[in-house]
């Protein structure tokens, strides 16, 4: 009975599906930073890069239900010179992020709209214990 009512969903949203809506961004920023030696102060260079990917992708399943799910990835590293010797250190994370949302919107025609959604936020990279490197 259970895998009649699915298939009966499943066949209702098709009938009615409209096109994939699908958006994609992505960008890379990079920051430096130096100092000459005759820049009197004790100051170090930097160098900072962010990577990201926003992507989306919506659909109407059927004329009563919306479909939108929205990603957004984004990493980046700091390195610094160490001050005094100009040599550049370990990078450090200075962004990481990964947030997947969806959302079910059933349109009804009442004075409610309801629906239904779920979201995961993550990291690539765990740097909690130095020992113990986890990657995603």
């Amino acid at each position: 009975m259970k895998k009649a009512l699915l298939l009966l969903a499943v066949m209702c949203f098709a009938l009615g599906a409209g096109e994939w809506e699908l958006s994609l961004e992505t960008n890379t920023m990079f920051a430096l930073n130096n100092y000459s030696d005759n820049w009197e102060g004790g100051e170090a260079g930097g160098i900072n890069w962010t990577a990201n990917v926003n992507g989306m992708a919506q659909r109407q399943l059927a004329e009563w239900v919306n479909s939108k799910s929205v990603l957004k990835l984004s990493f980046g590293q700091t390195h610094v010179q160490q001050a005094g010797t100009g040599d550049w250190l370990r990078p450090t994370k200075a962004t990481d992020l990964i947030d997947f949302e969806t959302i079910f919107r059933f349109t009804l025609g009442t004075f409610v709209d309801p629906y239904t959604a779920g979201r995961v936020e993550s990291q690539f990279y765990d740097a909690r214990n130095p020992a113990n490197k986890r990657y995603f």
